[in-house]
């Protein structure tokens, strides 16, 4: 398995003693393993941003990326699929990312799914009277932005509300999650069939 150390002379500073681990699984819309799927750990101070490591899925569909843990207060994300394996297939993106939700200083991501765009349908959101503060879907989305902190609400009253329009496979069932700024959490199933759908929080 490739692991990849990219350590630039940027303005992030890091402890060279103490290794992250970051972890997971990328799969088809059958849950057979992708091989060969680029993954990177990506940080910024705001500054500057650093490609700090990388790795391509094994034939299990696994990744593991080790690098030196930033000293800087840092913004951490991980991209699947940055570089695109075929132009049609999806991305995701893995956001909110902590080091102190690391147990023994790793992280495990669990299993990611990805599907080719070609055969894809939209789904639209309305919020309606409802105001979430975060909206999250679960399936197969293309260009999905996964909030790794989810049930957390932002303090920052400039956070990225995810955007309302999706384009996702047909034929499967989507776990809408969205969080309200009382801090309450709500999940709904949305049936995805072989036509658009507009959906509507009530």
């Amino acid at each position: 398995m490739l692991i990849a150390f990219l350590l630039c002379a940027c303005g992030i500073e890091y402890d060279g003693a103490t290794k992250m681990i970051f972890e997971g699984r990328i799969t088809g819309p059958d849950g057979a393993p992708l091989s060969g799927i680029r993954v990177s750990t990506n940080l910024s101070n705001g500054n500057d941003r650093d490609e700090i490591s990388y790795d391509h899925t094994d034939s299990n569909g696994y990744y593991l990326m080790i690098f030196p843990k930033a000293e800087d207060r840092v913004t951490i994300w991980v991209e699947i699929n940055d570089v695109e394996v075929s132009e049609t297939f999806s991305r995701s993106e893995i956001v909110n990312i902590s080091f102190d939700q690391a147990e023994d200083y790793k992280i495990d991501f669990g299993t990611t799914s990805l599907y080719d765009e070609t055969n894809s349908v939209s789904l639209q959101i309305n919020t309606n009277s409802v105001f979430p503060v975060k909206i999250g879907l679960t399936g197969l989305v293309a260009d999905n932005w996964i909030d790794n902190n989810f049930p957390v609400v932002p303090q920052d009253p400039s956070w990225p509300l995810n955007h309302t329009n999706y384009t996702v496979a047909p034929n499967q069932v989507v776990l809408l999650r969205y969080l309200l700024q009382d801090g309450s959490l709500h999940e709904r199933d949305i049936i995805i069939g072989n036509e658009d759908v507009i959906y509507t929080l009530e």
